[in-house]
């Protein structure tokens, strides 16, 4: 079994009241008898006596007392508010912005020759946890491109992994990586029509089901070259169809017997 220069292993895919006076009503009455008679002595061949005067009347009654005092003074009618102004009219609304065209997909042209080595990580060495040191991840899924990609494809995925600013280090760094392969090689343009014989993804799909996910994901991004060389190695797999495709993706000459 013959194993190619690298091997890569790929990375899954908030109101007021009125007072009333009282009236007080004087009622006694005045003397009402009259005058007592006079009496005269009979002279001898006297005159009589004039009669006594009657008396005069007894006193009126007193005079009914005061009336009440006027009721108060009725209070003020209730003060009007004065209406609010009527707002100003609000403008109208903005126009609708454009619609961003489609973007293109990546094929075989690259604006320009892309040197892994100008990663500014490519010099970093991490810990591979077993007293060794290993490339950061961004630096090995270069590598993988600028053998088997599409040279569109290997440039879209460079530029993704460039803008990693993550520790080269870390497992944010090494998701980001993947990420980046996903990304670039999903958006290579379609190569259906120029797919190797017997080992296009619609061949692969219908001898293996399990594994048409994957072609349909990565296929497109490799060069036609390494697409035929893949549909081989998976011919010659022995193992679970969807693993051998998985593995073939990953390490085109895995199954290679020259």
């Amino acid at each position: 079994m013959k194993q190619s220069f690298y091997t890569w292993t790929a990375v899954a895919f908030l109101a007021s009241t009125a007072l009333v006076g009282c009236v007080v009503e004087e009622t006694d009455a005045g003397n009402q008898d009259g005058g007592v008679a006079g009496k005269g002595s009979g002279g001898n061949g006297g005159s009589a006596g004039t009669a006594g005067s009657g008396g005069s009347a007894g006193a009126t009654g007193g005079s009914a007392g005061t009336t009440g005092g006027s009721a108060g003074t009725t209070g003020g009618s209730a003060g009007v508010g004065a209406t609010g102004g009527t707002g100003a009219t609000g403008g109208t609304s903005g126009g609708t912005g454009g619609t961003g065209g489609t973007p293109a997909c990546l094929d075989d042209t690259a604006s320009t020759t892309i040197d892994c080595a100008n990663l500014s990580y490519a010099t970093t060495l991490c810990d591979d946890g077993n007293g060794g040191t290993i490339s950061p991840a961004g630096v090995g899924v270069c590598a993988f491109s600028d053998a088997y990609a599409r040279p569109g494809v290997h440039e879209g995925l460079y530029n993704c992994l460039a803008a990693i600013t993550a520790d080269p280090c870390s497992a944010s760094h090494d998701a980001a990586a993947g990420a980046c392969y996903d990304t670039a090689f999903a958006a290579a343009c379609d190569t259906t029509a120029t797919q190797p014989t017997g080992g296009t993804c619609a061949d692969i799909a219908a001898s293996c089901p399990g594994a048409a996910a994957t072609c349909e994901a990565r296929y497109d991004g490799y060069t036609s070259e390494i697409q035929a060389q893949i549909a081989d190695c998976y011919n010659l797999g022995t193992g679970e169809c969807a693993a051998d495709f998985l593995e073939c993706t990953q390490e085109p000459y895995v199954n290679d017997p020259g």
